[in-house]
This record gives structure tokens, C-alpha cells and sequence, in this order.
């Protein structure tokens, strides 16, 4: 049960550093 409820936290994690990264990446595209 704590086993499932850890995998969506680090899923949910990964997915916030995702849209960072890409936002972060986006911006710096677009100031290229």
C-alpha cells in the first residue's frame, strides 16, 4: 500500500521536474 503511494509521489515528482526542465528550456530557446 505505502509501496503504491511512494511510486505516484516520485511519478508526480518526475513529472514537476519535467515541465521545469522544459519550461526552462523553452525560455532558453526562445531567447536564442
Amino acid at each position: 500500500m505505502s509501496g503504491e503511494a511512494d511510486k505516484n509521489n516520485s511519478f508526480d515528482e518526475q513529472n514537476r521536474n519535467y515541465q521545469t526542465i522544459s519550461q526552462n528550456y523553452q525560455e532558453q530557446a526562445f531567447s536564442l
